[in-house]
């Protein structure tokens, strides 16, 4: 029995009417479930140095739009200049970094205190600027004086799955007594070993000029919830006796846990917000 040419035309149009309503359905539900209104700012809970060159900030955009960032600027840490990279691509979204450069004066190295920042300015393009929180960014004093260093960093590294290693060697004999970190919230989030040691179980440990020490990390975020994209860049501290009695400690950066989000992580974030 032969399909009426009718029949087939109806099918073709319902087939193609409803190829439409999905599609606007689809459009609907990306304006209204995952596209941004402004870029969305990190929460950032980290360590830098004071005298580090950029502060890297990190934020989502639309792939597409306008209302995109300028500039930030942090009251209580004056920029000298700025750049604005891309860091990664998702379906929607893409995730960039802007680096912030303080102002210094010249010879100003050294001297500055140490800050906390909890908050900042942010200039869009197409709408008002806005003050908002940043999460908690620290702008410490290490003593990374390289004359003064008891180790000597030989490789350093991370790999998409959220782990890495920083390869050390020892420049002098020294007792190194413990290890801790500078965030006392980060360890369900990050597993530290020292030479496959967890850290907090490592015991007193001589070490002679040359040995090595292996530093090795898994970013272990969640995978939906607020924690799920904060960006954290911790530093690992080095507690070191010298043969004469002194102490020093070596501050160790790990890499940055933003490096590691992945498209659902990306999705969710948004959609919780």
């Amino acid at each position: 029995m032969n399909t009426p040419k009718w029949l087939t035309a109806r099918t073709v149009f319902i087939g193609f009417l409803l190829l439409l309503i999905m599609s606007w359905a689809g459009n609907v539900w990306y304006y209204f479930g995952v596209r941004l209104d402004k870029p969305l700012f990190l929460v950032h809970l980290g360590s830098y140095d004071v005298n580090q060159e950029e502060i890297p900030i990190y934020y989502l955009e639309n792939k597409t739009g306008d209302n995109r960032v300028i500039y930030i600027k942090f009251d209580e840490l004056p920029y000298s200049s700025y750049r604005i990279e891309e860091v990664k691509e998702y379906t929607h979204h893409v995730l960039k970094v802007l680096y912030y450069k303080p102002l210094r004066e010249e010879n100003e190295q050294n001297e500055q205190q140490d800050l906390v920042i909890h908050e900042m300015e942010v200039v869009y393009q197409g709408i008002e600027p806005e003050r908002i929180p940043i999460g908690e960014i620290r702008i410490e004093t290490f003593d990374q004086s390289d004359e003064d260093s008891i180790v000597l960093t030989t490789s350093s590294g991370g790999s998409p799955d959220g782990s890495g290693l920083t390869a050390l060697r020892m420049k002098e004999p020294a007792i190194l007594e413990r290890v801790s970190l500078n965030q006392s919230d980060i360890e369900p989030v990050l597993q530290l070993m020292v030479n496959d040691t967890d850290y907090t179980d490592l015991q007193e440990w001589k070490l002679n000029a040359n040995d090595p020490i292996r530093i090795s990390y898994k970013w272990n975020l969640p995978k939906k919830g607020e924690g799920s994209m904060r960006v954290y860049n911790p530093v690992v501290q080095l507690h070191f006796k010298r043969e004469d009695g002194s102490t020093k400690v070596e501050a160790i950066a790990l890499n940055e846990s933003s490096v590691y989000f992945s498209e659902e992580q990306v999705r969710s974030y948004i959609q919780e917000r």
